[in-house]
């Protein structure tokens, strides 16, 4: 079996840490600078990465089976979120109880975050479909019939062309796209980012230009090459510590967080909702960070205790598959 890459899982670790961060509406509200910067790499990072990792060397059976993985959470979850906002104030949420309201949030615009899941399903769909050939038996055997080129000039035009309907964004489909391309590349991983302490520096100054935090301009796809490689960075310098047991298991704690992204983005909005609820507990906390830092504790061993709760109840069938967690 391929070994999993460390470096990646550390990455998705920190990245869904920052997620949930700038989801905590005080907080976002005490550090908008902050929260904007974050914002500025984050998602686009998010979105290189899972381009990266797409495996379309599958049988239709296996990509379908992936592609409704994605689907029934997806669907189940923003129909429950479109539900919760029109009796609270959620941006974007339904105005009346109609199907034909929650239809459109779930094949149109989406909600909350769960937009990423959406385009993670239709850029799978034109991913895999680009690459496997123009004839349907060919299809059918899982073959590819055309050059890697071919393929992404085909993917690039069909995202192009979705782009132009409000289901999926231009620029988060050209995150993805970087990340199909890195990986059709057949270059790996640490020679494409680099693990170096100037990244990091590049990297902080960057972030400390607002007028580039748009995802359109170029200056946020090296931010997102210097957001990379410093993880890598950093991890490297964490690894040659693993002989100290806090930190071994620290690393430990963060390499199984990046393992589980998936469920922990599927269920943090219940705990960041939820925590406005006791942040009147906090109100001796006026710099928000240890009220943030309990937010995240609650709103990732909450996502992984409910994905273990639908294991063991079977409910994770719902989903499309048995086991939730890795």
């Amino acid at each position: 079996m391929k070994q999993r890459n460390t470096d990646i899982d550390w990455i998705r670790a920190i990245l869904i840490i920052l997620m949930i961060l700038i989801h905590i509406v005080s907080f976002g509200n005490a550090y908008p600078q902050l929260k904007a910067g974050i914002l500025s790499f984050m998602m686009p990072t998010f979105l290189i990465i899972t381009g990266y990792l797409v495996n379309i060397e599958k049988s239709p059976k296996e990509m379908g089976r992936y592609l409704m993985c994605l689907a029934l959470p997806y669907v189940i979850m923003v129909t429950g979120f479109s539900v919760l906002s029109y009796f609270m104030p959620v941006r974007d949420g339904i105005t009346e109880l109609s199907l034909a309201q929650i239809c459109e949030k779930i094949f149109v615009t989406s909600i909350g975050p769960y937009w990423f899941i959406q385009t993670m399903i239709i850029c799978g769909i034109l991913y895999y479909v680009s690459f496997k050939g123009a004839t349907w038996g060919k299809l059918r055997q899982g073959e590819t019939t055309m050059s890697t080129t071919t393929s992404l000039f085909i993917f690039a035009t069909l995202l192009l062309l979705l782009s132009k309907t409000p289901a999926l964004s231009p620029s988060a489909a050209t995150y993805y796209f970087i990340g199909v391309v890195l990986r059709q590349c057949h270059i790996g991983f640490d020679r494409i980012f680099r693990p170096s302490p100037a990244a990091l520096l590049l990297w902080l100054l960057l972030l400390g230009m607002e007028e580039w935090y748009d995802w359109g301009t170029l200056a946020i796809v090296f931010s997102c090459w210097c957001c990379i490689s410093s993880l890598m960075w950093i991890h490297s310098l964490i690894i040659r510590l693993q002989d100290k047991a806090c930190i071994r298991k620290t690393e430990d704690t963060l390499l199984y967080i990046g393992r589980n992204t998936l469920p922990i983005y599927l269920f943090h909005p219940i705990f960041t909702m939820a925590a406005k609820f006791y942040h009147p507990f906090f109100g001796w906390d006026r710099s928000e960070i240890i009220f943030a830092l309990v937010t995240i504790f609650i709103a990732i061993a909450g996502s992984i205790g409910i994905a273990k709760m639908m294991e063991k109840t079977h409910l994770a069938y719902l989903f499309g598959k048995g086991k939730m967690l890795r």
